[in-house]
């Protein structure tokens, strides 16, 4: 008998295999090609309470059958059955062949399981079950409860089974629990069955989202950005959906692009007066090249064709006096600048060079309100007031401005 139990696995792995059967609690019985016990492990010592050891295994279990053929047509291998032992009760059986790789003279083995304890390890995993549940539901319904966007839970067939305030507050979800309602009607109709599909085919792991049209409780439309999540409570599949309302956005995107149009205008307005003071620049320059030559040019001439000393001196006054009349004034100051106080010519002159409003309140350690009322007050001085003009444009502008 012991030969045939280490011919059950290879030789070399005897001591582990010894090891492993004395290890395990459970009622677990090793037989030879006969049916007849030759090794059991400490759960089947403890069940019996004797010696097991060559006792014919349909004896143990108190079957009426002469062999281990017929104890296989009464209770087929691989297969749990029920049998009823006289001071055990109610257990169930599990009896496979062991392969002829691992025993080439044959074998069996077969475990042995009482109901009543299988029963008490069903009630402590069920309550273990609901246990773990209760507690899944807590931590999610705290998570989804403190979301500040609208986020449902709805089953495999959409319907909702809880939405937390902000849903509840942006849609009008009722709370009922005998009377559930539907998510699909939340969105605009001819969106639904996009993402009904969508939804259906999430795999676990990959969220989902896309920009869709909902209706609210006046059935109003909402742009909004759904989200859509597969998650799975115990063994229950469900499915969140966050809805992110894009209202705010668009009204944003609106504003930007009115703000856009708006730049631009005063772009075109800069452009057209930047243009018109080229214009006048260009004038400028022909009307002093005229000058120089109404004037100017002749009063050289007579200069040098002046045949006396006191003539060439008259001349030379008139020529002073004429460039002296449309002279640039280089390096003066023209009127309107000429009213700004010192601290005001101060500022033009740094906004000028390109610093900031809170560079330059920085620089000149003012505070940025006190910046702010000089440049109101230079506007007015400079009568940029009511235009869409900048001070740095304009000074840029004036090529009599010296920033020296």
């Amino acid at each position: 008998m012991k030969e045939s139990l280490f011919e059950l696995i290879t030789p070399e792995h005897d001591n582990t295999f010894l090891e492993i059967t004395d290890s395990l609690e459970e009622v677990v019985l090793f037989c030879d090609d006969h049916g007849v016990v030759i090794k059991s492990s400490i759960g089947a010592r403890n069940f019996w309470g004797k010696d097991i050891i060559n006792v014919p295994l349909w004896v143990l279990l108190e079957i009426d059958i002469a062999n281990i053929n017929a104890l296989f047509t009464k209770h087929p291998a691989g297969r749990t059955s029920s049998i009823s032992l006289t001071d055990k009760g109610e257990c169930n059986l599990w009896v496979m062949p062991i392969p002829n790789v691992l025993a080439p003279n044959g074998g069996l083995v077969a475990t042995l399981t009482p109901i009543e304890g299988l029963r008490e390890t069903y009630e402590e995993c069920i309550q273990d079950n609901i246990v773990a549940r209760k507690d899944s539901f807590k931590l999610f319904g705290a998570l989804f409860d403190a979301a500040p966007d609208s986020t449902i839970l709805v089953d495999e067939q959409l319907t909702i089974l809880s939405a937390n305030p902000a849903a509840v507050k942006r849609f009008n979800i009722p709370n009922d629990e005998q009377n559930p309602s539907s998510f699909l009607p939340f969105i605009k109709k001819s969106l639904r069955e996009i993402v009904k599909s969508s939804i259906a085919n999430l795999k676990e792991g990959k969220p989902w989202c896309g920009e869709f049209i909902a209706l609210n409780s006046s059935q109003e439309e909402i742009p909004i950005m759904l989200t859509a999540k597969q998650i799975r409570l115990s063994d229950q599949l469900l499915f969140q959906l966050i809805i992110k309302d894009l209202s705010m956005r668009m009204e944003l995107e609106e504003n930007l692009k009115e703000r856009e149009e708006e730049l631009e205008s005063m772009d075109n307005t800069l452009r057209t007066v930047i243009r018109s003071v080229e214009e006048e620049k260009q004038e400028y320059r022909e009307e002093v090249i005229e000058q120089v030559k109404e004037y100017l040019l002749p009063t050289i001439d007579r200069i040098a064709e002046a045949p006396s000393q006191t003539l060439r001196k008259s001349y030379s006054g008139i020529l002073k006096s004429h460039i002296e009349d449309f002279s640039d004034n280089t390096g003066e100051l023209p009127d309107e600048l000429l009213s700004l106080s010192s601290r005001q010519l101060e500022i033009c002159k740094l906004v000028y060079v390109g610093m900031k409003g809170k560079e330059i309140a920085e620089l000149l350690g003012i505070s940025f309100e006190t910046l702010q009322s000089h440049r109101k007050n230079i506007r007015k001085k400079l009568k940029l007031c009511g235009t869409n003009i900048s001070l740095q444009a304009y000074l840029e502008n004036r090529t009599d401005f010296d920033p020296s």
